[in-house]
Formats: C-alpha cells, sequence, structure tokens
C-alpha cells in the first residue's frame, strides 16, 4: 500500500554470487537511482485539467499528457517582480503523412526565486468547436534552457485511426510558477494582466515570424506584441 503523503518512489536493483563467492553488481541508474512520481488518484483537485507539455518524435509535434501536481497550491498572487515572464510564443503547424496538427508553444523566463521552484506552466482557456462547451488546461512545462521553460498547448488534432480528435479554439492565456517558499508553503505566481488574461489577438495580431519546420511551420510572434508586456517592463 502507497502511504500516504508519498509524492514519489525510487528504485534500485542489487545481483551477487552466491557459494561464498563476494561477486555483486548494481544497476541504480550510475548512482542517481530510478525515480518515478506518486500521484494522486485522478479525481483529486491536483490533477484536474493538469497535464505535461513533451516532445512525442522527432518528427512529430509536442503532445499533452494528463499528469498531476504532487503538492496542493495555497495561495495565488501576482508576479510583480519579475520573477517571471512570457519571452517566446509560436502557433505551430505540422502536416505529417498530411495529418494536420496546430499546437501553442511558449518560452517563460523564470528569475531566482524565493524558495524552490516545483513548476512552471501555461494556463489555456478554450472553446470546443463540435460541442460549444468551454474548458480550460494548466500545462507544466519542461526545461528549455538555463532559466527558460517551454510550455504550450495543443488545440488542433485530426486523431489517430478515426479517434481522438479535437478542434479546439484558444481564447485566453496566462503564465505561472508554483514555489514552495522556505517556510513550507506553496504560491502560484501569475503574468496574467492581474487575471484578466491575454487574448489571441494580444499574441497574433502583429505580423508574425515565420520559421520552417519539417512538414510545416511555425509563426512566432512579433516582439512588440502585447503578450510580451511584462518581458518590456522587466527589461528596463
Amino acid at each position: 500500500k502507497i502511504p500516504t503523503g508519498a509524492t514519489a518512489v525510487e528504485l534500485w536493483f542489487h545481483n551477487s554470487s552466491g557459494a561464498g563467492s563476494s561477486c555483486q553488481a548494481w544497476d541504480s541508474n550510475y548512482g542517481k537511482n530510478y525515480r518515478f512520481e506518486v500521484w494522486p488518484s485522478p479525481s483529486d483537485p491536483r490533477c484536474k485539467n493538469v497535464e505535461r507539455w513533451s516532445r512525442w518524435a522527432s518528427d512529430m509535434p509536442y503532445r499533452n499528457d494528463p499528469t498531476c501536481l504532487g503538492y496542493t497550491v495555497n495561495k495565488q498572487l501576482d508576479a510583480s517582480h519579475c520573477e517571471l515572464f512570457l519571452s517566446g510564443l509560436g502557433n505551430g503547424y505540422m502536416g505529417h503523412y498530411g495529418i494536420p496538427n496546430h499546437w501553442l508553444e511558449a518560452y517563460v523566463n523564470v528569475g531566482p526565486q524565493q524558495g524552490e521552484l516545483l513548476a512552471v506552466g501555461m494556463y489555456t482557456r478554450y472553446v470546443d468547436n463540435a460541442t460549444k462547451a468551454k474548458g480550460e488546461r494548466f500545462t507544466l512545462g519542461e526545461l528549455f534552457a538555463p532559466g527558460v521553460w517551454l510550455t504550450g498547448f495543443k488545440y488542433d488534432h485530426p486523431g489517430m485511426m478515426g479517434s481522438g480528435a479535437y478542434h479546439l479554439t484558444v481564447e485566453q492565456l496566462a503564465f505561472f510558477i508554483d514555489v514552495r517558499r522556505p517556510g513550507g508553503e506553496v504560491v502560484r505566481l501569475w503574468q496574467s494582466r492581474k487575471g484578466a488574461n491575454y487574448s489571441w489577438s494580444d499574441a497574433f495580431a502583429l505580423p508574425t515570424s515565420p520559421k520552417s519546420i519539417p512538414y510545416g511551420t511555425i509563426q512566432y510572434a512579433a516582439d512588440a506584441s502585447a503578450i510580451f508586456d511584462a518581458e518590456r517592463a522587466c527589461s528596463k
């Protein structure tokens, strides 16, 4: 039984010979061990609408996989001291084998924090084009470069073998980091226009800069776009 409050499990392997021999062999991932997160149950609020951004394969677009937070967010605040800012946003398209995929990819800069950085992510509000139902996602990113995290949201997917397709319209975006303060409290710091969030036009109303990729292209938002207001303020 998994102990209450467990957040991770580590494994390693040991082999030894018998008959009085002292030969031993270890597989401990070169001393790092094999570590796996322990998630709450799917019904836990820490799992609701939470996903992780990752690369599927070298010739395929990114993917969003369901995940959970291993902690509870105790407080939510505006990032008013340049704790984070958006430094790049791309609208991607890939049509490998004639199968179109569309996604947003966001580059979030994060500076030193008063505490332990737990997660960096993007918040997305959207409308399902088929059902007109509204939804939201909290997408956790991965480290892209020192001080820069990559996250995103796949909003148009044709499915596989006739199933799993979805076509969404992105309405609002915001960006956040989770930090555990020295006293143990976890705070979520937002770049969200004080809760108003950013619209699609805030990012892509101005002419974009295209970048070719295999089977597609990424249109990057202009530096003067409204969605980069925090970056401009923090660079002064």
